[in-house]
């Protein structure tokens, strides 16, 4: 059922027509199981439809009467394989990746940094592992918040944030990170994963911004300040400027009065 074939048809094949591998190689693995060299194998299979699958083979020689039988006992890991690449996907994507990435086990001790996370920090894993995460703690996440960060961690769900921390040589840098918890099965809390961008100079151009804009504001409130009070300064004299000369334009004005004004 395995593979397709009869029971019958199986019987009268040889075990090059299913397997993957070339003749030459594939009797020098079975001199191996007839040596005692090795028992267990991983092979790709071919099936009835020319499907192919991955298998684990556990073979061993047995002698009945005077002659020697190949015993195999055969287990389809196709699943497994196909974990085993996604795994290594998802590996080389986090070997690989720009962002930093930390894991700690449930008390928050560090089993994994990628290698982002060395070269920002200056950490190697040998300096961090077993080492709380708090080797990075910088001071600047209040109690208050690091509460939060852990309830929010242990009731299953994703912590979302800000925040500064260390490097090994005391300079300090600003992350956005995304702090998620691996659950069991039963909801206990067996891991954490951190993901980490360095955002410092995004930071640094928004302070920048910021004091470009305060000062632009400052500088408006100052012009602002400076015509009000020109404004009071110039009216004033000119009130009077403009009062008396509506009083020379009286034609009832004699040429003393006149001269005075």
């Amino acid at each position: 059922i395995f593979y397709g074939w009869s029971e019958e048809t199986l019987k009268r094949m040889n075990i090059s027509q299913i397997n993957n591998l070339p003749v030459d190689i594939l009797k020098k693995e079975i001199k191996k199981v007839i040596c005692r060299e090795k028992t267990i194998f991983e092979f790709v299979h071919r099936k009835a439809d020319g499907s192919l699958i991955d298998v684990e083979v556990f073979s061993s020689g047995i002698q009945i009467g005077d002659k020697e039988f190949l015993h195999s006992i055969i287990h389809d890991i196709s699943d497994k394989k196909k974990t085993e690449d996604k795994l290594k996907l998802l590996n080389r994507a986090i070997e690989a990746s720009s962002a930093s990435v930390v894991i700690t086990d449930s008390e928050g001790n560090i089993i994994y940094i990628n290698p982002r996370f060395a070269k920002l920090t200056g950490y190697s894993l040998k300096d961090v592992i077993g080492k709380k995460l708090r080797i990075l703690k910088s001071g600047k996440l209040s109690e208050s918040e690091h509460i939060q960060l852990w309830n929010c961690i242990h009731s299953g769900e994703d912590w979302v944030g800000d925040y500064q921390n260390r490097k090994k040589n005391g300079e300090f840098y600003w992350e956005k990170s995304i702090v998620s918890p691996i659950m069991s099965s039963t909801g206990q809390l067996t891991h954490i994963v951190s993901i980490n961008d360095d955002i410092t100079e995004r930071k640094k151009i928004l302070e920048e911004l910021i004091a470009a804009k305060d000062k632009a504001e400052e500088s408006d409130r100052l012009k602002s300040a400076f015509l009000a009070n020109m404004s009071h300064e110039i009216r004033t004299p000119m009130n009077g400027i403009l009062g008396f000369t509506d009083l020379l334009l009286n034609p009832d004005l004699n040429s003393e009065e006149k001269e005075n004004y």
